[in-house]
């Protein structure tokens, strides 16, 4: 279910520096290509959550949905980041869109 696999919260300096040399790669694709880029701005999103970049991990998500608006696993990945920073009415707002797309509730389940 989850677009975005992020382990233990911490990220090594190795790590770090791998993230973001491949948030410059898709910032570059995303410039140069002439595809739809939803793909792009869903895997820069993944790559800022995993950097805990959650105000960027949040443009990229949203720029995402403005291309795809009725992505479930999109919708929830953001209601996510909206939740770490509080936002909780747009977390709520958003986590109800994700969940009233599947037909599945049980998929969108989380450990808050």
């Amino acid at each position: 279910m989850q677009i975005c696999t992020i382990e233990g919260g911490k990220v090594s300096i190795k790590r770090l520096g791998k993230l973001r040399g491949e948030i410059c790669r898709y910032e570059a694709r995303l410039i140069s290509s002439k595809k739809q880029p939803f793909k792009f701005y869903e895997k820069l999103g993944c790559l800022y959550l995993e950097l805990s970049d959650l105000k960027n991990a949040i443009k990229c998500f949203n720029k995402a949905i403005e291309i795809i608006p009725k992505d479930k696993k999109l919708l929830f990945a953001l209601g996510r980041c909206y939740l770490d920073t509080e936002q909780f009415q747009k977390a709520e707002e958003t986590l109800i869109l994700a969940s009233n797309l599947d037909s599945n509730q049980e998929s969108l389940t989380f450990d808050i």
